[in-house]
């Protein structure tokens, strides 16, 4: 997936990507907050809350590099479309780009949700 964005369209992009960056750490920072309360109601002790916080946070980590780091330009639309497909952004978020990026974006998501629908159906 690939598509040319303008000067102009690669800053939104790039603005887009960093929302959306912002929204998943969010989500990670509060799943880390839910190991901290199993904690403190003892739910886990020191060293489970430990290893249990280290390895979420790894893990984590890994799954945002992978996805994020050494960043092109010729990757912002397929990441747009990940993050559009994981509601981390919605079609209302891409109101300032061109009508016709919009459309090739929101087709592309279409297809994509349909490629992935239809695979879950046959496992």
């Amino acid at each position: 997936m690939y598509h040319e964005f303008s000067k102009r369209e690669k800053k939104i992009a790039r603005a887009l990507i960093d929302k959306g960056i912002q929204k998943e750490i969010a989500n990670g920072l509060k799943g880390a907050e839910q190991v901290l309360n199993d904690w403190k109601t003892d739910k886990l002790n020191n060293l489970d809350a430990y290893h249990t916080l280290y390895k979420y946070m790894r893990d984590f980590d890994k799954e945002i590099a992978r996805r994020y780091d050494r960043i092109l330009g010729s990757h912002y639309y397929s990441i747009i479309i990940g993050q559009l497909a994981e509601g981390t952004l919605c079609e209302e978020d891409l109101v300032e780009l061109s009508e016709q990026t919009r459309i090739q974006i929101l087709g592309t998501l279409k297809v994509f949700l349909s490629a992935k629908e239809s695979s879950n159906r046959k496992n």
